[in-house]
């Protein structure tokens, strides 16, 4: 029977994972003996990103830590040196930190991120509140370092408190490990708060690293390094290995040997030259690097599934069922999209269907919904297939754009797919293709005389272009041929402007019924722009920044385990996905929706997610309250409001049991959920929050797991 080979670690950072879950380990552990050797205080590693610097840091921190278990090194490289394990391993307290969370548009929000991972590595240290090595002084200097309101001052210093803490209660000196340095700083120099976030990070570094009685020595990794005038002012014992440095330069990334290696142990030896070519672009002082991503990914593409696995596959059909929000029904964040209840095989493998098919056509009905809005009934004509993403983005985001309140698309697959109409004019090259413009817009009228949209800015939009145009017109009204979807397009220019003017030229020609078109790079706020410019338009071609949504291209929906059925009881046991950040926590259950309406007009009053088998009674008085801001509290009083579950069977046990209206039906849906929103709630720019609030007993249940995790989590330090 052949050998069962370990797992390829993709994505993988965490050594003792790495070692325990027996994934195959390319052996860096000789970086500790050189490192001890150079007897460095302070050592900087910049490589570029996934080139292992984040398990090389998880790694040095389980050998030097005295926490967990050292057995893991066994058989590495670096215990054939049994003096130096003796003496160094196991030995030390470490204080290991990423700074790569820091990542936010404000100072302010990224300082609070800062704040929260200080207190997270603070928190590994509990035990320091029962230190009877500690004065009462000392651990309410600890405590400042768990409160997430810490100043400034309190911040840059924590690092180094928590050192002097440790050495005193441990009797050693302390390792820092500060991994991804200078995401922070990478990250404000595109947000606009550089300068905020040098002076933040320049002095946590100096207060830790140059001031530090308690510090051992420090590692430091990160893909650049910033300018010592910036960042590290005053740091003089400290030490910047890049790639262009001999010393260590094999222990970041795959050398040549070890990519052999790996290939042999996959018995892909054939595939070492395709690596080779492919992924051997780096050079680290003497030695050609391999990125170790791309080589253990493409390996691991050679070897992904099991046999029985593929066999399962081969005749997989789903078996569960399927709850979701009927299309074109409005909603808001936070809120369950759709509920799958499955085996969680079954489950898993539907994720990214679901997800690339509801993220992508929610996101271009959204865009759509936003430019018809700012078109006050003007009509918008879906125009961006050349600009899509790939066919299939250009054909379900043209059926996505119907849905949110287009009249038509210039995309004739989608058409004949959907059954909706479909619209365009002519392109300029047509125009062009002629002797002149007046011969290309009669031969156009000629083929197309009951939808003649004439494209008038080709070459002069008032002298050449609306003349030609109103031309063609007469010459159709003399020789009897009705005029019925006639008209302009405008595509370039100063739309405000050139519709003002063009507008005045065919009305004085009497036609005061010929519509103006424009496109050109339009959207919501464009559109609304012009409107109160007093534009003569009437109609918009809208392309590129609705199908491919472009100032907001990604729609942030989640897929999410959120409950796991006791196979003896039959009833759901809830689950929940913690997070740094409040708002990502998940709610846990199986759970449902409710809209609450005004009976009076028919407005939206809020949301309520609730646990499935929860019942409401309109009848009663109901109480609704921020999840997140529970102080905040709405009373509803009693038969002044209705409530509609969202949540409709779509699938039962692997059967479809629910029919899709056409699109065109599911357009009119839309429109008329829209009619539900308050204006307020419509506006582009800071819009009124629509509230989605929980049930009591949703909310006590997701409390009460956030308590137990946190008791469990302070039960283990």
């Amino acid at each position: 029977m052949a050998e069962k080979k370990k797992r390829l670690p993709v994505g993988v950072e965490n050594f003792e994972q790495i070692i325990k879950d027996n994934f195959y380990y390319v052996d860096k552990t000789g970086l500790i003996s050189e490192l001890l050797l150079s007897g460095r205080m302070v050592n900087l590693f910049t490589r570029p990103r996934r080139f292992g610097k984040t398990l090389t840091m998880s790694m040095l921190e389980h050998f030097f830590s005295l926490e967990g278990d050292h057995s893991i090194f066994d058989g590495l490289e670096i215990t054939k040196d049994t003096k130096l394990c003796e003496e160094y391993m196991g030995k030390y307290p470490v204080i290991f930190v990423s700074l790569k969370g820091i990542n936010a548009a404000a100072y302010k929000d990224a300082f609070e991120f800062a704040v929260q991972i200080i207190k997270r590595v603070a928190g590994n240290f509990q035990f320091l509140l029962e230190s009877e090595s500690l004065s009462d002084y000392d651990k309410s200097e600890y405590r400042e370092l768990l409160d997430s309101g810490m100043s400034e001052a309190v911040f840059c210093g924590g690092l180094k408190t928590l050192s002097a803490l440790l050495e005193k209660h441990c009797g050693e000196k302390v390792i820092l490990l500060i991994d991804e340095y200078d995401v922070p700083l990478s990250k404000a120099f595109e947000n606009g708060y550089y300068d905020q976030m040098v002076f933040l990070i320049r002095n946590l570094l100096e207060q830790a690293l140059k001031t530090n009685n308690s510090l051992k020595f420090a590692v430091m990794t990160g893909c650049m390094r910033i300018s010592k005038e910036s960042i590290f002012t005053g740091l003089n014992n400290f030490t910047t290995f890049t790639i262009t440095d001999v010393d260590f330069d094999e222990y970041f990334g795959f050398t040549d040997q070890e990519v052999r290696d790996l290939s042999a142990y996959y018995e892909c030896t054939d595939k070492y030259q395709n690596i080779k070519e492919w992924y051997d672009g780096y050079r680290f002082g003497n030695v050609d690097v391999y990125c170790p991503w791309d080589v253990v990914s493409y390996l691991r593409s050679l070897h992904i599934f099991e046999e029985d696995f593929l066999e399962y596959l081969s005749n997989f059909r789903f078996s569960g069922d399927i709850y979701a929000i009927p299309e074109g029904t409005v909603v808001f964040p936070r809120e369950p999209l759709i509920k799958v209840v499955a085996p969680i095989m079954e489950a898993q493998l539907v994720e990214t269907a679901i997800l690339t098919i509801i993220n992508h056509q929610s996101l271009i009905a959204t865009k759509a919904a936003r430019v018809v809005y700012a078109a006050k009934g003007d009509s918008i004509m879906e125009f961006g297939l050349r600009r899509a993403q790939g066919p299939d983005a250009g054909v379900y985001g043209a059926r996505a754009a119907m849905i949110g309140g287009c009249v038509g698309t210039s995309n004739v697959l989608t058409g004949q797919l959907f059954d909706v109409p479909v619209m365009g004019t002519h392109a300029h090259s047509w125009i062009m293709s002629f002797p002149d413009e007046y011969t290309a817009f009669r031969t156009y009228a000629d083929l197309y005389p009951d939808s003649c949209c004439l494209l008038v800015d080709t070459y002069d939009t008032l002298k050449s272009g609306v003349p030609n145009a109103i031309r063609v017109f007469q010459e159709m009204r003399d020789a009897g041929i009705p005029l019925k979807k006639y008209g302009i397009r405008l595509d370039s220019g100063d739309l405000a402007y050139m519709s003002k003017q063009a507008r005045k030229l065919l009305d004085a020609a009497g036609f005061k019924d010929a519509y103006i078109a424009a496109s050109s790079d339009l959207d919501e706020y464009l559109i609304q722009s012009l409107k109160l410019q007093g534009c003569k338009i009437s109609s918009w071609g809208v392309g590129t920044n609705l199908i491919t949504s472009k100032d907001c291209p990604a729609f942030g929906g989640v897929y999410k385990l959120a409950a796991i059925k006791d196979g003896s009881t039959g009833k759901f046991i809830p689950k929940i996905k913690l997070s740094e950040n409040t708002e990502k926590i998940t709610n846990p259950g199986d759970k449902t929706i409710y809209r609450i309406y005004d009976k009076n007009h028919g407005k939206i009053k809020a949301d309520l997610i609730a646990l499935a088998h929860e019942t409401f009674d309109e009848a009663k008085d109901m109480i609704i309250f921020d999840p997140l801001a529970t102080w905040k509290k709405t009373k509803i009083k009693a038969n002044t409001y209705k409530l509609r579950e969202l949540l409709v069977p779509v699938f039962k046990n692997g059967d479809c049991v629910y029919t899709s209206p056409s699109v065109m039906e599911i357009r009119d849906i839309c429109l008329k959920e829209q009619d539900t929103l308050w204006d307020e709630t419509k506006r582009f720019v800071n819009p009124q929050t629509v509230y989605v609030d929980l049930s009591d007993e949703l909310f006590r249940t997701k409390s009460e797991l956030l308590e137990q995790m946190s008791k469990d989590s302070l039960e283990k330090k």
